[in-house]
């Protein structure tokens, strides 16, 4: 069924920590959701970070390892994913 290859896209900012811990918490609820149903998540164009926890850090980390595609809006989001 179509339902089946679905994807989840999210577009624009998304992880960061600094202003509120739980924005990244939201987030990621989000990806583990997708996760729970089996859907394959896209970033386009987003923005990441700053990544100020040593939780968040470790959290995203985890996560971006379940990503299929990524796009970046700028050079600092890029260095978030090294």
């Amino acid at each position: 069924s179509i339902m089946d290859h679905s994807s989840i896209i999210f577009i624009g900012g998304l992880f960061q920590d600094r202003t509120s811990f739980k924005s990244f918490l939201y987030y990621y609820a989000q990806l583990l959701i997708c996760l729970l149903f089996n859907k394959e998540i896209v970033f386009y164009g987003s923005g990441l970070g700053p990544l100020e926890r040593n939780l968040s850090k470790k959290l995203f980390n985890d996560a971006i390892k379940t990503v299929s595609l990524i796009t970046l809006r700028d050079q600092s989001s890029a260095n978030v994913t090294n």
